[in-house]
């Protein structure tokens, strides 16, 4: 029993880290701005290209993880994720930062399928896995929570940079005791790699995201983002086309025709874009129309996101309280009456309106991530569990 908390305690130092980064340079574009030179489209990509890459590296490092075993997973990215921290704390223009923040995606994506995989692996009994996925869950909606909040102290008071040197310490702490506590898992040496089918995946994901925002910003002409729109679906089709017929898939596409399986991604992303998006809309308005510091910004949202954190922290019981079903469709009634509250509002009094938007906000994000991430990994096959990670 020591042995299991143990390592669940090892599994949440290694995704700390990895949580502050999703959203520590939120409160930072101004600084960045100035210091880096950057403009307001290399600052998206500095903030957004974290999560994108992360978001398409996820599935080729879970099958990367099934063949090599988690704990070597957890070692690799940890490196990975601190060797980039190093080099981004450094940088001396904006193309660099933005090269480093891919290295930290891709230490990132490696980190997190680790995790969750190692969680299947310790706790069998549903009843203590729900326990563990809540504080897992806890962790990353409270690093990401007080991820501004840490950023805005330490630009307050250090260089920049000092925003990825945190990150060092702790990922040293975790590779030591990682090696040293965590049991070896024997990986699947047969397992492919599929890395054409990984880039393919990427280039389809960076493709629609890049033709999403220019769309909106209408910086290139409509015949243009069309072609691109097209290319990244048509990459994308020929992604599942390709998972469809191979015996040895990256990812076993047929999982998706599992009702709860499908219901919990779908949820899953649902809140992570809603929520992700909102954040970072209220943390560049509280600075560039109010004229906060970055550490006046962070204090107010942590203070609103914080919610979030309680909320997660109790969600292993409360999951099992409510039920997957009831909890889903509770919160998400809850998450849709939110957001008609700005459209109305228009943010008029961010201050106050956003801050309780942000905690309501927060509370039916965090049971709902939990749920979907509870239900598929109680649905999915042990084998196939890790590369459902996210």
């Amino acid at each position: 029993m020591f042995r299991q908390w143990l390592t669940l305690v090892i599994i949440v130092l290694a995704y700390i880290p990895v949580a502050i980064d999703a959203t520590v340079l939120h409160v930072a574009a101004p600084t960045l701005s100035m210091t880096l030179g950057a403009s307001g489209n290399e600052l998206l990509w500095i903030i957004d290209i974290y999560s994108l890459v992360m978001a398409g590296m996820v599935l080729p490092m879970g099958a990367f993880g099934d063949r090599i075993g988690f704990k070597r997973l957890l070692m690799l990215g940890g490196t990975l994720f601190g060797l980039a921290s190093l080099a981004a704390a450094f940088s001396h223009t904006a193309s660099w930062l933005i090269a480093t923040r891919v290295l930290l995606a891709i230490g990132a994506a490696m980190i997190v399928p680790a995790t969750l995989a190692g969680i299947r692996a310790t706790f069998s009994e549903e009843k203590q896995r729900n326990m563990a996925l809540g504080v897992w869950a806890a962790v990353g909606s409270g690093g990401a929570a007080f991820g501004p909040l840490i950023g805005g102290i330490l630009l307050e008071h250090f260089y920049w940079g000092s925003v990825f040197l945190i990150n060092v310490p702790i990922v040293l702490v975790v590779m030591g005791l990682t090696a040293r506590y965590v049991p070896r898992q024997a990986g699947r040496r047969d397992q492919p790699l599929n890395l054409g089918h990984a880039v393919m995946l990427i280039i389809a994901i960076l493709l629609l995201v890049y033709s999403a925002k220019t769309a909106l910003k209408g910086q290139l002409s409509p015949g243009v983002i069309s072609l691109t729109l097209l290319t990244g679906t048509l990459l994308l089709g020929l992604f599942i086309r390709t998972q469809l017929a191979a015996s040895r898939p990256m990812i076993d596409m047929r999982l998706f025709t599992h009702r709860i399986i499908l219901s919990g991604v779908v949820m899953a992303m649902t809140a992570m874009i809603t929520l992700v998006g909102f954040e970072l809309l209220m943390a560049q308005e509280l600075q560039f129309v109010h004229g906060l510091s970055p550490y006046e910004a962070g204090v107010l949202y942590a203070a609103g996101d914080g919610r979030q954190w309680i909320q997660r922290a109790d969600c292993g019981r409360a999951g099992l309280a409510s039920g997957t079903t009831a909890g889903r469709d509770g919160r998400n009634g809850v998450k849709r009456a939110e957001f008609l509250w700005p459209g109305d509002d228009g943010f008029q009094h961010p201050t106050m309106a956003g801050l309780g938007l942000m905690a309501l906000l927060g509370f039916s994000a965090a049971s709902a991530l939990l749920a979907s991430t509870s239900a598929i990994m109680a649905a999915a096959p042990a084998e196939k569990a890790q590369r459902l990670a996210l």
